[in-house]
């Protein structure tokens, strides 16, 4: 097998050199895993960073309770299930646990949110955050998800230090303007 030598930051190497050390691996092994996993995100058409991003946001949508399920088995269940307070009550907590989960582990950038919010609403939402206010638009959300999905928006950014100061929901399109409660 023939070798090329590739050049990396200093700091960069050290690191790697570190991380063989504490594996009980070369250098050359971890070097062409990272190597591999560049060339197959390449192939799919992403980047490793993103990668990275994507599966820190399952995680933090797992650590907070979440699970993932089919979206018609999503859409099966909000269809059958009564909406009442209950059920209200169970979006907007799950809403204040995920809020304060992204608190409690810095991600405050209201950016970094959106992406996230984006890959855990799921249904292909456009979403867009600024200091005052959130817009969530979906064709793909009926009347019930889009209450749903506003209330657990709610608790979101309830957890996270902000008060919903209105809200306007409707079919596929949600609005809610709010305060900051505290300093991010």
């Amino acid at each position: 097998m023939g070798r090329k030598f590739l050049a990396a930051k200093e700091n960069l190497a050290e690191k790697i050199n570190e991380i063989a050390k504490e594996r009980g691996r070369t250098v050359f092994s971890i070097v062409n895993e990272t190597l591999s996993a560049f060339i197959s995100a390449n192939e799919w058409g992403r980047d490793l960073t993103t990668l990275m991003e994507d599966a820190k946001i399952l995680e933090i949508a797992k650590n907070s309770g979440m699970v993932l399920i089919p979206e018609p088995l999503h859409e099966y269940l909000m269809e059958s299930t009564p909406f009442d307070s209950k059920m209200k009550e169970y979006w907007r907590s799950s809403g204040i646990v995920f809020g304060r989960y992204l608190d409690l582990n810095n991600i405050k950038d209201l950016k970094k949110v959106e992406r996230i919010l984006k890959e855990v609403v799921g249904i292909n939402p456009d979403i867009s955050i600024s200091n005052e206010r959130l817009v969530c638009i979906s064709p793909r959300l009926g009347e019930k998800r889009s209450e749903t999905v506003a209330i657990f928006l709610e608790g979101v950014m309830n957890g996270m230090g902000f008060r919903v100061a209105s809200r306007e929901v409707s079919k596929g399109i949600i609005i809610l303007k709010f305060k900051q409660e505290r300093e991010l």
